[in-house]
């Protein structure tokens, strides 16, 4: 608890970049979702797109770490920046065992994209060399930055030098290797009134038909996040972005809105007993439920304190959007979207955890609960 509370004090989002006015203008007009630039049944969904500039699975990144560089969440990340000027963002496992969020996050954008719904895209690298990186990069930065000053200078006196009058940490080491990782590769240009604005779910009913997506295609969506269990829907997780450039650094001619952050999926929704969420979790993703107890069409997600998304009812349109676009999947893609993220060879506490045949199983009888529904006002 005491490690995830200096998480939560630490983050500091990016800057506000128009007004309050032009962002409503901007989520009454967004996109969730757009037809597939890939056919469905033909995407690959056992990596992401590399495009100009993404990485292969055997890539072997060397890179400075940029211990100054803000982060937040409750996540294990760090900036570092390549030779080129690069900064990456980098999500990693701790020494003390999986990180299920690398995995989740993974798998889950490159769902997302295949199906037509936007997202920031994600790649698993063989290796990450740190220059200057301690084991636990996060921890670090979050007491190089802490706001209590007795606490950033207690840490100093432990591990900093003092470099052009200013206290700098340095490593014991002069590296260290990271391997279970994934590099994020961000969408678009934020379109915020405010820093890490975000939007929340209930916004959505904001968006006009006639000028960006359908209701059926906003039911769609949150049928996605349903069945996904995307369970810290905060809205600082969700991104309103521009995908050119703003007009006269306000206006965006094509929005999108689309979940930012879906580390937290796959699994079962907030447990307010242990304050933490099973994510990539088989067991409890099988448990959670698409519809709510009202019955079928009524979504509904355990959110953490600070969720957006409260229980809403969705109409036929949605949710036969959702079932054809789940329902182009074949087995074998739904097999590469797991073996993708190398799901056989993963430290499962539960062995079953490393069968894809088992979290294929999972997902069609999910997708089916979706299919048999009907939603008929």
């Amino acid at each position: 608890m005491a490690f995830s509370f200096l998480l939560l004090i630490a983050g500091i989002a990016s800057a506000a970049t128009v007004t309050p006015e032009a962002r409503e203008k901007a989520l009454r007009s967004a996109r969730v979702w757009n037809e597939p630039r890939v056919p469905i049944h033909l995407a690959d969904l056992s990596k992401t797109e590399v495009g100009d500039d993404g990485f292969r699975a055997d890539d072997e990144i060397t890179c400075d770490w940029q211990p100054y560089r803000q982060v937040s969440g409750v996540t294990a990340k760090f900036y570092c920046k390549t030779k080129n000027g690069d900064v990456l963002k980098i999500k990693y496992s701790t020494k003390n065992g999986l990180n299920p969020e690398v995995y989740a996050e993974t798998a889950g954008t490159r769902l997302l994209r295949a199906l037509g719904f936007e997202a920031d895209r994600m790649y698993l690298v063989k290796k990450v060399r740190c220059i200057g990186c301690p084991k636990d990069p996060v921890f670090v930065t979050l007491l190089t930055q802490h706001k209590i000053k007795k606490v950033r200078d207690n840490f100093y006196a432990i591990h900093g030098i003092r470099e052009n009058g200013q206290y700098v940490y340095r490593s014991d080491e002069p590296f260290y290797d990271f391997y279970e990782v994934a590099i994020e590769r961000k969408t678009g240009k934020k379109i915020e009134s405010k820093e890490d604005q975000g939007w929340g779910w209930d916004e959505l009913d904001r968006i006009d038909p006639k000028l960006g997506s359908s209701v059926a295609e906003v039911d769609a969506f949150r049928i996605m996040a349903s069945f996904l269990t995307h369970s810290d829907n905060k809205a600082a997780n969700h991104s309103l972005v521009c995908l050119k450039k703003i007009k006269d650094g306000q206006e965006c001619e094509a929005p999108v809105a689309f979940v930012a952050d879906i580390g937290v999926a796959f699994g079962g929704g907030f447990n307010f007993l242990t304050m933490s969420y099973p994510k990539f979790d088989l067991t409890a993703w099988e448990k959670s439920q698409v519809w709510s107890k009202d019955g079928p069409c009524t979504l509904h997600l355990k959110n953490s304190l600070t969720g957006s998304f409260k229980d809403v009812t969705v109409g036929e349109e949605g949710r036969n959007l959702a079932a054809r676009l789940l329902n182009s999947l074949s087995d074998g893609q739904i097999r590469d979207l797991f073996n993708g993220v190398n799901i056989s060879n993963l430290p499962f506490k539960n062995t079953a955890h490393n069968n894809v045949e088992e979290w294929l199983r999972v997902f069609k009888a999910k997708r089916d609960v979706i299919s048999s529904a009907s939603c008929q006002r």
